[in-house]
């Protein structure tokens, strides 16, 4: 604060008495000599004050004089935050602008952003323009503390906090299989990733990479895509393939590697050594079996149908043949006939 020192010939100022007052409190008056102006701390924000200023001459005389003023009121914190896009290594935060009254808080000049968090502990100051910031090289799967405030020429303002929780990695596409190998191409085939938002990374393409011990290839499809037809492979040669989920440019989690070799030409075709080869072929051999067997009683059963049909087809007619030859027997047994030979000597 300064104030004016009059030169007067008649009224020369020996001392001057400072006092502030806030409302009816009055706080301790200091005693200057010989300076014209003087610093005042300690103040309230949003408070208003009177300084009372008393010049004391060589005569004893009082020179009264006063002033008022309004100590600016503390900058108040912006009304929310939020998340506007989060990945497992991203986060976009935004909030609403501060609305500042000059004559009462004083300009705003800018943002002060602080970022706690794992592997981070970051301070940030913005424009008073900007109402978004772009968080990059975060940890997956962790948690982060966000700090804003404003400040103005008066100093910083009150500040609001916000907690947020990265998301996971994409995870590894599972069923990785070769379904058809020559001497220089081969197909890939792999399960679809759910997408899952609120869990983890958002899938937007797969990247398959095959490797021999001369040379690798890596190719790029897009989120929709289950199988990959790859060529210009080299023949007889052991290739290892992985799978895996892309979001922009960050990358998941790996499939496990399957290993397939190429055919020679005018040889056997080649061979794979996919997960579940040795068990489909023991399926098969299982399912051949159970076949057979049930081949074998289905051709059991129908013999011995058979053979207890034609048992009661032979009781049949020899039950129809009794039947007629019994009432034969009968009228031969009723009417004895006597048949007198005659004798050929008596002839």
């Amino acid at each position: 604060m300064e104030y004016l020192q009059r030169n007067n010939s008649m009224r020369s100022s020996s001392g001057y008495n400072v006092s502030l007052k806030c409302g009816k409190d009055c706080f301790e008056t200091a005693r200057l000599y010989n300076k014209s102006s003087v610093t005042l701390r300690g103040l309230t924000m949003g408070k208003a004050y009177t300084v009372n200023v008393q010049g004391m001459t060589n005569n004893g005389d009082l020179i009264v004089g006063a002033t008022k003023f309004y100590s600016p009121d503390m900058l108040p914190k912006s009304d929310s935050i939020y998340l506007k896009k989060i990945t497992s290594t991203k986060a976009v935060i935004g909030w609403k602008n501060i609305s500042a009254n000059a004559s009462i808080h004083g300009v705003l000049l800018g943002y002060k952003l602080e970022i706690i968090g794992k592997e981070k502990n970051e301070n940030v100051t913005l424009s008073r323009l900007t109402n978004d910031v772009e968080l990059s090289h975060l940890v997956r799967k962790s948690k982060y503390t966000i700090r804003l405030l404003g400040f103005t020429q008066y100093g910083d303002g009150d500040f609001l906090e916000f907690n947020f929780t990265t998301l996971d990695t994409i995870p590894a596409p599972q069923n990785v299989k070769i379904t058809s190998v020559t001497g220089n191409s081969v197909v890939v085939q792999w399960t679809v990733i759910k997408q899952k938002t609120e869990k983890h990374d958002v899938v937007t393409g797969y990247i398959i990479t095959l490797e021999s011990e001369t040379n690798s290839l890596q190719m790029e499809t897009s989120s929709s895509v289950s199988s990959l037809f790859v060529n210009h492979l080299l023949p007889n040669t052991s290739y290892s393939v992985s799978v895996v989920g892309l979001s922009d440019k960050t990358k998941g989690m790996s499939s496990k590697s399957i290993r397939f070799k190429t055919s020679d030409p005018g040889n056997q075709p080649a061979t794979t050594s996919n997960p579940g080869d040795h068990r489909d072929k023991t399926t098969k051999k299982q399912t051949n079996w159970f076949v057979t067997i049930v081949v074998c009683v289905a051709v059991a059963v129908g013999a011995i149908l058979l053979l207890i049909a034609l048992t009661i087809i032979g009781l049949r007619r020899r039950n129809k043949a009794k039947n007629w030859w019994s009432p034969i027997q009968k009228e031969s047994k009723t009417n004895n006939v006597m048949l007198e030979i005659p004798n050929i000597h008596d002839q």
